[in-house]
């Protein structure tokens, strides 16, 4: 318990740094999200490109807001689930 404090103290625990690119079905998308996207910046110029670059930024913006919503809320459920079963530890 004293270390997981302790890095989060110093900061050194840091879920949102871990690479997701160890998971396969992750690195496979990604891979072809990018292939994608650089097929359509062979294909489209002018104002089109540059909504798909807006398209992207903002997706990916989703994406990280979602993911840290996902962590609080899950973190917060873990608190509570652990703050329980002390209490009812408490009570027998």
């Amino acid at each position: 318990m004293k270390d997981i404090i302790r890095a989060l103290y110093n900061g050194t625990l840091a879920p949102a740094d871990k690479s997701l690119m160890s998971n396969p079905a992750i690195k496979k998308k990604t891979d072809r999200s990018e292939e994608i996207e650089e097929n359509l910046n062979t294909v489209i110029n002018g104002e089109a490109k540059k909504l798909l670059e807006e398209l992207v930024e903002l997706q990916t913006d989703i994406v990280i807001l979602a993911g840290e919503n996902r962590f609080t809320d899950g973190f917060k459920m873990g608190v509570r689930v652990a703050f329980e079963s002390l209490c009812d530890k408490e009570r027998r």
